[in-house]
C-alpha cells in the first residue's frame, strides 16, 4: 500500500486529477477541445481584423515593429486561450515560457540553420513527388525533431510533465516558439510585411507548426511510463514529419496557381488540418482513458476476487 501511494503521488498533478474519476477526465477533454476551437477562432478573428486595416504608408523601423507585433500575436492568442480553459490544472507559467523559448530557439539555432545547407529552395520546385519527398523527408523530418527535442530535454523528465493532455499542451507551445521564431524570421527578411498578407503567413504558421508537435508529443506522452514498444514516439515523430512535410506541398498547390498568390487559402488549409489533428487526438484520449478505465476495473475485480 505505501509504495502504491507513493508511486501515485511520484505521477504529479495529471494522476491526481485522473484519479478524481470520469467526470474530471471529462472535463479535461472539454477543455482541451474548446480551447483548440477557441483558438482557431481568435485567429481567424485576429487576421479578419487585420485585412480591415489598411496598409500603413511608413516604411523602415516602424513597419518592422508592426511586423514584430503581428509575429507575437499569433502564440499569445493560443496561449490565452488554453490558460482560460484550463484553469483548473493550468501548467506552471514558468515552465510554459521556457518551453516556448526552447522551441524558437530549436529553430533560429539548430532547425533552420541546417534546414539552409541543404538549400531547399533550390531544389524543391522538380516534379511534385520529389517536392512532396523533400518536404517530408528533409523539412519535415527536420522541423519535427527539433521541436520534439524542446520538450524532450526540458519538462518531459520533470514532474510537471505527466499525462498525454500534458504532452498536447506542451507540444503546441514548443510548435508555438518555433512558429514566432519562423515568423520573425519573415518579418526581418521582408523589412516589414504586408499586414493582410504576412498575418495570414504567421497564423498558418504558427497553426500548423503547433499542431504538428502536440501529435509528436502525444506519443512521447505515452512512452512515459516505459510501457509501450521502442518504435512508439518514432512513430508519432514520423507521422507528424508527414503531416508537416504534406501541408508544405499542399500549401504551394493551393496559394500559388499561374502568377497568382492566394494566401487565404493556406488559412483554411491551416484550419483544415488543425482541425483533424485535434480531432484525431481527441479520439485518441477518449480512446486512452476507456481502456485505462476498463483496465481500473479488471484490477478491482481482481482484488475483490482475492
Amino acid at each position: 500500500m505505501k509504495n502504491d501511494k507513493a508511486e501515485r503521488k511520484d505521477e504529479g498533478p495529471q494522476s491526481a486529477r485522473n484519479a478524481l474519476g470520469p467526470q474530471v477526465s471529462e472535463e479535461v477533454r472539454g477543455s482541451f477541445w474548446r480551447s483548440g476551437l477557441a483558438s482557431l477562432l481568435g485567429l481567424a478573428v485576429f487576421v479578419a481584423l487585420v485585412g480591415l486595416i489598411p496598409q500603413p504608408s511608413f516604411e523602415g523601423i516602424p513597419l518592422l515593429a508592426v511586423g514584430i507585433v503581428l509575429a507575437l500575436v499569433p502564440a499569445l492568442l493560443w496561449l490565452v486561450f488554453f490558460y482560460q480553459q484550463d484553469r483548473k490544472e493550468p501548467e506552471p507559467k514558468r515552465v510554459v515560457l521556457r518551453v516556448f523559448l526552447f522551441g524558437a530557439r530549436m529553430a533560429s539555432g539548430a532547425g533552420e540553420p541546417i534546414l539552409s545547407l541543404f538549400r531547399v529552395d533550390q531544389w524543391i520546385h522538380g516534379s511534385a513527388w520529389l517536392r512532396l519527398a523533400g518536404l517530408i523527408l528533409v523539412v519535415g523530418f527536420t522541423q519535427e525533431f527539433f521541436k520534439f527535442a524542446a520538450v524532450r530535454y526540458t519538462v518531459f523528465p520533470t514532474g510537471d510533465f505527466s499525462g498525454r493532455v500534458d504532452g498536447i499542451i506542451y507540444g503546441v507551445v514548443a510548435g508555438l516558439g518555433y512558429a514566432t521564431a519562423l515568423n520573425l524570421t519573415y518579418v526581418f527578411s521582408n523589412e516589414g510585411v504586408v499586414l493582410f498578407v504576412g498575418s495570414l503567413q504567421m497564423v498558418d504558421t504558427a497553426l500548423a507548426q503547433a499542431g504538428f508537435t502536440a501529435v509528436t508529443c502525444y506519443f512521447l506522452a505515452g512512452a512515459r511510463r516505459g510501457d509501450r514498444p521502442v518504435w512508439w514516439v518514432p512513430a508519432g515523430l514520423t507521422l507528424a514529419a508527414i503531416l508537416n512535410g504534406l501541408f508544405a506541398f499542399l500549401r504551394h498547390e493551393v496559394t500559388v496557381q499561374g502568377m497568382t498568390y492566394k494566401p487565404l487559402n493556406a488559412l483554411f488549409l491551416s484550419i483544415g488540418f488543425v482541425a483533424v489533428a485535434l480531432g484525431i487526438l481527441f479520439f485518441m484520449l477518449r480512446r486512452a482513458e476507456r481502456r485505462a478505465t476498463g483496465g481500473g476495473f479488471q484490477e478491482e475485480a481482481r482484488g475483490h476476487a482475492e
